[in-house]
């Protein structure tokens, strides 16, 4: 766990997590986006392990607004909130709150309002998604030969019979019988 907040470190390395004190250059919100951001900024995360305040008011929220914003809004590692000295800040700067995911905070802003309809339903199974392990599987699947043998329950005790790979139909996952 990397922090500038030295409370945090002292608390974390109370609880065992080694920490080194170094010395490291910084940069505001404001100076990173004047020299890196050329067009518009669609979605912004911060996660700055309890430095969130600090890196919020060292943004230019007139000049850069970004559609999205996620913040880690809970104490590194636990589920203790932590919103309560940047949310007004953010808020003050025309930014609408959409959701909270148990670790972070979603904002959208006000001009893209329409957003946070959108953000307030998580991410849930009629989202047509595919988990990154299963797509991984699939993967290796796909890159093995076309044929495998396996125990025929025709066949009779160890018997084999060749068969095509299992399928992987990427709109219902994983389908273990062979196809046809």
């Amino acid at each position: 766990m990397h922090t500038f907040c030295r409370e945090e470190a002292v608390l974390r390395s109370e609880q065992g997590y080694p920490f080194v004190e170094m010395r490291v250059q910084v940069t505001s919100l404001a100076a990173l986006c004047e020299a890196h951001v050329h067009s518009a900024i669609d979605f912004l995360t911060i996660d700055v392990e309890g430095h969130e305040e600090a890196v919020i008011s060292g943004a230019d929220w007139k000049r850069y607004r970004p559609r999205v914003i996620v913040i880690e809004s809970t104490r590194p590692l636990t589920t203790c909130p932590s919103h309560q000295s940047w949310e007004a800040f953010l808020v003050k700067h025309a930014y609408l709150y959409a959701t909270f995911d148990g670790l972070n905070r979603f904002y959208v802003a006000e001009e893209h309002r329409e957003d946070v309809e959108i953000l307030q339903v998580p991410p849930n199974v009629l989202d047509d998604f595919l988990p990154y392990d299963l797509i991984l599987r699939q993967e290796a699947l796909e890159s093995r030969p076309s044929t495998f043998l396996s125990r025929s329950a025709s066949g009779g005790r160890g018997a084999v019979k060749a068969e095509r790979p299992p399928a992987i139909d990427p709109d219902r996952g994983l389908h273990l019988s062979s196809r046809s």
